[in-house]
């Protein structure tokens, strides 16, 4: 597989712009009209925590859901085709956890289900069926609401010291705020709601005293400011570097001012990582099915803390290669195009999706990153070049313009109908 050409040149391929509602793709009020239903789905993002009563399902599952419904039956408008490596991947990845949950005898239903949400999410983000500047909106608006009530002290709070409320765990909900800031901030806001969200963005992220999620926005940071002064191969080497560190700090740095009451979760966090191994070891390959991402301590039971282990433990190494090449790949496609048809926010949402995943479990299969894969792949597919700005008018006084002397034929030519005629004989 090999990340897509970018999308220039005399030798690209653009679909006609299609007509949806007898609104092109390319018409202004396809960007500035708002649609509820997409506003809504993608509104309730900002809210993990929250439940539906009587379904108990998470609210931030079911209104995507719902969005999904409705986008499967609107016009593709995307101008170009989806890369086949890019559903490909995905797919293989929900049919690899469903022969392996089959072969070890599980039935993760609602796991499945949810994998199968993911898919079909991304695919249809990317496609452009979902309405992108509502969808926009919605991701902003949601986090500004969910943050400001968590940090006014609504929503559960079950980590004293730290930022939870609406955002449910730290550690997830700083992932939730920086992948899904940096889309939202990547598709095109403007004004206030802008300014707004990178604030309250940024002091969720502190207030969540979550190293890893701090780690990520750092590092989103700096690929936002050397990201593209950088080459292609040389910025992979750096965004692989930036996981690699995330995995291997030492001790006495993760322990450092603010986070030096830390080492008793350190020391329950080794011992489930040492259970993730020993639990991965029985079947590295195909994993032991969909949903099997625990592990049990004396009778509590807690998710993975790395998820790209829990990636391998519940479709194994196939799993793994398949979902990680999917977001690498996607990463280059994105970052290989020209560059001023490049958007370092959506890169950098990557970037932030990849280092979260090393230290939180639950990431890679989540919704969140599905969101972050869709969103950038759209980008890929619909970018243009900006439009040349007109020229201005040279700053000199005008030239004068000095009139041609008149010929012979201009001066002699008639100056009305038929009067040039030659006379007709006479009888």
């Amino acid at each position: 597989m090999s990340p897509g050409r970018p999308t220039d040149g005399p030798t690209r391929k653009v679909r006609g712009a299609p007509v949806v509602w007898n609104v092109t793709v390319d018409d202004p009020r396809r960007h500035s009209e708002t649609r509820p239903v997409d506003f809504g789905a993608f509104f309730a993002m900002g809210f993990p925590v929250l439940v539906l009563p009587g379904i108990g399902l998470p609210v931030n599952e079911v209104a995507p859901l719902m969005v999904c419904l409705l986008a499967a039956n609107r016009v593709s408008t995307s101008r170009e085709r989806i890369p086949f490596w890019f559903v490909g991947g995905l797919v293989a990845v929900l049919t690899m956890l469903t022969i392996t949950s089959y072969l070890h005898d599980v039935t993760p239903v609602r796991r499945l289900l949810h994998v199968l949400l993911y898919v079909v999410l991304a695919t249809l983000l990317a496609s452009g069926r979902v309405h992108i500047p509502s969808a926009a909106r919605g991701l902003a608006v949601g986090l500004c609401t969910s943050i400001v009530l968590s940090i006014a002290g609504f929503g559960p709070d079950a980590y004293a010291g730290r930022l939870t409320g609406y955002l449910g765990d730290p550690n997830a909900g700083g992932y939730v705020v920086a992948v899904l800031g940096l889309v939202a901030l990547g598709l095109g806001l403007r004004g206030r709601l802008r300014w707004a969200l990178i604030f309250l963005a940024l002091s969720a992220v502190v207030l969540t005293f979550s190293r890893t999620t701090l780690l990520a926005v750092a590092f989103a940071v700096v690929w936002l400011l050397i990201g593209r002064r950088v080459s292609l191969w040389a910025g992979a080497l750096l965004v692989g570097g930036m996981v690699y560190v995330v995995g291997h700090i030492p001790t006495q740095l993760t322990l450092f001012g603010p986070f030096s009451d830390r080492g008793g979760s350190d020391l329950l966090r080794q011992r489930i990582i040492a259970q993730e191994h020993v639990d991965i070891a029985h079947s590295p390959i195909i994993g032991n099915g969909a949903g099997t991402a625990t592990v049990d301590l004396q009778g509590d039971v807690f998710f993975y803390h790395s998820s790209y282990l829990a990636l391998q433990a519940e479709g194994g190494v196939v799993c793994l290669v398949l979902l990680v090449g999917v977001i690498v790949l996607t990463f280059l496609s994105i970052a290989r195009m020209p560059g001023d048809m490049r958007n370092g926010w959506l890169e950098a949402s990557l970037i932030a999706l990849m280092v979260c995943a090393v230290n939180v479990g639950e990431i890679l299969l989540e919704l969140p990153s599905a969101i972050a894969l869709g969103m950038a792949m759209w980008h890929r597919l619909n970018a243009t070049h900006p439009a040349a700005p007109p020229s201005a008018p040279p700053s000199g006084p005008p030239l004068a313009v000095t009139p041609e002397p008149e010929t012979a034929t201009t001066a002699e030519r008639p100056s009305r109908p038929g009067a040039g005629r030659r006379a007709r004989p006479g009888p």
